[in-house]
């Protein structure tokens, strides 16, 4: 829970850089933020109900990235970067949290991991081997979509084999095939995540969201498409322990 907590508030502060704040008020913002997530603990706000709040984002995520440049002008303002922010990080931080609260959450948290990262490395080296159409050119012109089917391809490959080598999967009530949507779904999502950041970036015209890693940028550059798989991932995850309760 404390490494969540310092890997969540780092990207919090690097989303204040993201929103062009300065390194003080970015300070200000990821502490504002870790305060919205006691005073949520605080109340007992359903972590469904904040899950739900950064699906409904990510859904106007896709327009937003669909029909960009036309709105850059209100993406290079920081009141609604900051905004944004806040129902993305915020249910992402609680969807972790969720998933850790499962008693197979060490099998799911690597699901997890594993269909984001196979997805974005499997895209970036078949992508390049092949190349052909952009995926989205006015926003990240390096994606393509072989790239993408590659990095599916690969991520359901991954799915198969972690669904017969993790017995907890098995248990939580979901076939093969089920999981294997469910790892398609999710590397499509995972391009969502990485295709806003970079949308954000590009309205700022800026290369990186920090520099805390050399030659990889900011946390939030390698965690963009976390962001928004884990969201889902725990919805799915918590929508289906409730069905089984219920059943």
């Amino acid at each position: 829970y404390a490494f969540i907590s310092i890997v969540f508030g780092v990207c919090a502060w690097e989303w204040g850089n993201l929103a062009g704040l300065s390194s003080f008020r970015s300070v200000l913002y990821a502490v504002s933020l870790a305060g919205l997530v006691v005073v949520s603990i605080f109340l007992k706000i359903p972590p469904l109900w904040i899950l739900s709040a950064g699906l409904v984002w990510w859904v106007f995520a896709l327009y937003s990235i669909i029909v960009y440049p036309s709105l850059r002008p209100f993406w290079s303002r920081p009141l609604p970067v900051l905004s944004v922010g806040i129902i993305v990080l915020v249910p992402s931080f609680f969807a972790f949290f969720a998933l850790k609260s499962i008693q197979n959450s060490n099998a799911l948290i690597f699901s997890l991991l594993v269909f984001v990262w196979v997805a974005d490395i499997g895209a970036f080296f078949i992508g390049k081997a092949i190349g052909g159409a952009k995926l989205c050119p006015h926003v990240s012109p390096g994606k393509t979509w072989s790239g993408f089917l590659g990095g599916a391809l690969i991520v359901a490959v991954s799915s198969v084999l972690i669904f017969r080598l993790f017995d907890e999967i098995q248990s939580l009530g979901w076939g093969e095939h089920f999981f294997v949507l469910i790892a398609l779904f999710l590397a499509g999502i995972s391009v969502l995540g990485d295709l806003n950041v970079s949308m954000f970036k590009r309205a700022r015209r800026i290369k990186d969201t920090g520099n805390l890693l050399p030659g990889h940028g900011g946390f939030l550059d390698r965690l963009d498409s976390l962001l928004s798989a884990s969201t889902v991932f725990a919805m799915v995850v918590t929508l289906t322990q409730l069905y089984v309760s219920a059943v």
